[in-house]
């Protein structure tokens, strides 16, 4: 669930750029447990019991103060759905963030080339045989595809903190998905210049209708989501950081929040 989006630092993503050299990096895992999925209509449907454990990568580098090279993706994770299960590869995007506007209002745009590999596709639901199942709907890990995102961001430090809005579209090549438009609201508190707390409203809404269910999530999907992370910088450049992601509304996606715990560097 909310696979397109990772809960980021204070001066990293949106509409920041490091300087020349810096770098920020975070590695976590992603855990999603659940009965129960958003169906084509909105509505909630009772499913079997699946379990998804991802490791998840974002990582950005200062080319020059005003270009920054960013990567996010999924290397690869597990899936299970009553008792049949998978590996999978998701989705990976390499990229730039390029800053426009250097002032009290940060103003960037990025551009990211994307890929997800069809291994680990298979339809769990239909290989468990589970009569829970609703008919015609699937739990398929990995969708294969390529696509290309743009977008524009804005940004703005507070006292003790930042805000950033993004918004930008995305183009699929995959037969079973649509374009679709993408972004994300955060705003971030700093406390004691050690510990971060972070709420971000994410959304993506395709252009096209949402008429195949995928519990997964990772084929056609519409939401809009709510997370709460959290960071702990106990070294200069070393920290933990959690985040808790859920939906305020969605179609063809899990309907149970998800969990990521790992580690962030800069």
């Amino acid at each position: 669930m909310l696979a397109l989006i990772l809960s980021l630092g204070a001066a990293h993503g949106g509409a920041w750029t490091p300087d020349q050299g810096d770098a920020y990096g975070k590695v976590n895992l992603r855990f999603l447990a659940g009965r129960a999925a958003y169906a084509d209509d909105g509505e909630v449907v009772e499913t079997g019991a699946y379990r998804d454990t991802s490791l998840r990568a974002y990582y950005e580098l200062g080319l020059s103060d005003l270009t920054t090279l960013v990567y996010s993706g999924t290397p690869i994770g597990r899936a299970t759905y009553e008792g049949a299960s998978a590996q999978y590869l998701g989705p990976n995007a390499v990229g730039l963030r390029r800053s426009l506007w250097d002032h009290a209002l940060q103003v960037a745009v990025e551009g990211r080339v994307g890929w997800s590999e069809p291994f680990g596709q298979p339809d769990l639901a239909t290989q468990s045989g589970s009569a829970l199942t609703p008919p015609g709907y699937a739990y398929e890990p990995s969708v294969g595809n390529h696509f290309l995102d743009l977008e524009i961001s804005l940004g703005r430090g507070i006292k003790n903190g930042w805000v950033t809005g993004t918004i930008g579209g995305r183009t699929n090549t995959a037969d079973v998905m649509s374009n679709a438009v993408t972004g994300v609201v955060q705003a971030g508190w700093v406390f004691q210049g050690r510990f971060e707390l972070d709420l971000h409203v994410p959304w993506y809404l395709p252009t096209g209708p949402v008429d195949q269910v995928n519990f997964a999530g990772t084929g056609e999907t519409s939401y809009v989501g709510v997370g709460l992370g959290f960071g702990w910088w106990f070294r200069e450049s070393l920290g933990v950081a959690v985040a808790a992601e859920g939906v305020a509304m969605a179609q063809s996606n899990a309907a149970t929040p998800s969990l990521t715990l790992g580690l962030q560097f800069r």
